[in-house]
């Protein structure tokens, strides 16, 4: 073979093991939960009403979340309540800014129970002089740490009632998960403040607090 043809066909295969290697670090960094940060998210659960004549409704839910930047992430979605009472069904579309700190290891979610369990026993032996209610403090700590990844956001949700009536609301709260590989199990609390006059009393004053809660399934990709 000649010397050009070898060189060349070094190259061939340096040029290989180089882009088979980088797809597969492109691979384990796009699929680690710590580094990745594009999934979807299917929930449903409660919107409650917080003041006023005070009524709860069903509500459906749908998000799409990317990282653009270190935690920080953009999330869009759909919301849809068909039973409103007194208003008809909300159709909403949110948009908020995430911020995810990141995900314990397991063993790491672990000790940070048995540290609290530790300090919570400790504390009441001290402070009350006695252990009773300990056990129900140790088991919710290691109930609470399945839940190894924490999202927080702030955004806004453009919304109709009824489809002829505008709300407008200004959404806090957080995503808790518990990672399964791709799959995550989570729980969403959420409070929305009303930016619009679209919520009444028996007396007609705006009602300007609600509060949601939704359980759903995700998946990173």
């Amino acid at each position: 073979m000649k010397l050009r043809n070898k060189l060349a066909l070094t190259l061939l295969l340096l040029l290989g093991g180089a882009l088979a290697g980088r797809s597969q670090e492109m691979e384990r960094v796009r699929f680690n939960p710590d580094y990745s940060f594009r999934d979807v998210r299917l929930g449903y659960g409660r919107l409650f009403m917080m003041e006023g004549g005070k009524w709860d409704a069903s509500l459906v839910e749908g998000h799409y979340t990317a990282m653009f930047w270190q935690h920080l992430a953009y999330r869009v979605g759909a919301q849809f309540s068909p039973d409103l009472p007194g208003y008809g069904s909300l159709i909403g579309l949110p948009a908020a800014l995430v911020y995810r700190p990141g995900t314990m290891s397991m063993q790491e979610s672990l000790i940070y129970a048995a540290e609290r369990s530790i300090y919570d026993a400790a504390w009441s032996g001290i402070y009350w002089g006695s252990l009773d209610g300990v056990g129900g403090s140790v088991l919710l700590n290691f109930l609470t740490a399945l839940f190894r990844r924490t999202e927080y956001f702030v955004g806004l949700t453009p919304a109709y009632l009824g489809g002829n009536r505008f709300l407008l609301t200004l959404d806090a709260g957080l995503v808790l998960t518990i990672p399964i590989g791709r799959i995550g199990l989570n729980v969403s609390p959420t409070y929305h403040r009303t930016l619009t006059r679209s919520f009444f009393d028996d007396q007609g004053n705006p009602c300007r607090n609600l509060f949601s809660i939704t359980g759903g399934i995700s998946y990173l990709f």
